[in-house]
């Protein structure tokens, strides 16, 4: 190709009761490839459809482990509920935004997990989740909708597509 292209790869719905056999395909396809993702944890998920295999018991210290593999972890909401139309986040006020990714910051915290990136579930958001973001720490979100990133309340929106495989060219930024 002759020029550097980065591709982030990320995975959304990490949680102790996911597809784990689906998860350990792409996993060990990772492997294979010696590549690492971005991986979207639920702190607390209550959303039903994500209640797929029992739950993993060492859940939290596994998401460790892959940290440690070089992983970069992100915060994927709080619970996973939508609460206003399609989203968890889009259309709330700022002060019940600003709880919700408070909670689920501390219940990360709680297990050892640090992280200064988000993603919204569906990737819906405002710009009150964003302040909200920013004001609990957040630098970075995985759902900016452009071609390149860019910055909104201190938070750096990287671009992400929802499906598909980008066309890539010098000029893809």
């Amino acid at each position: 190709m002759g020029f550097n292209t980065k591709i982030l790869l990320r995975f959304d719905d990490i949680c102790p009761t996911m597809n784990w056999e689906q998860w350990n395909r792409a996993k060990n396809l990772l492997d294979e490839k010696g590549k690492v993702a971005l991986l979207g944890v639920v702190p607390d998920c209550q959303d039903t459809d994500l209640f797929i295999d029992e739950p993993r018991p060492d859940f939290w210290d596994y998401i460790k482990a892959l940290h440690g593999q070089g992983y970069t972890i992100a915060m994927h909401g709080y619970k996973h509920v939508f609460e206003c139309g399609h989203s968890e986040f889009a259309g709330l006020p700022y002060e019940k935004q600003l709880e919700k990714i408070q909670k689920g910051k501390a219940v990360l915290e709680e297990h050892g997990i640090e992280t200064d990136v988000f993603f919204a579930p569906a990737h819906n958001y405002d710009d009150n989740t964003l302040r909200a973001l920013s004001a609990c720490g957040f630098k970075y979100m995985s759902d900016g909708l452009s071609r390149k990133p860019y910055s909104r309340f201190g938070v750096t929106l990287l671009p992400c597509r929802s499906g598909g495989i980008p066309r890539i060219s010098k000029n893809s930024g």
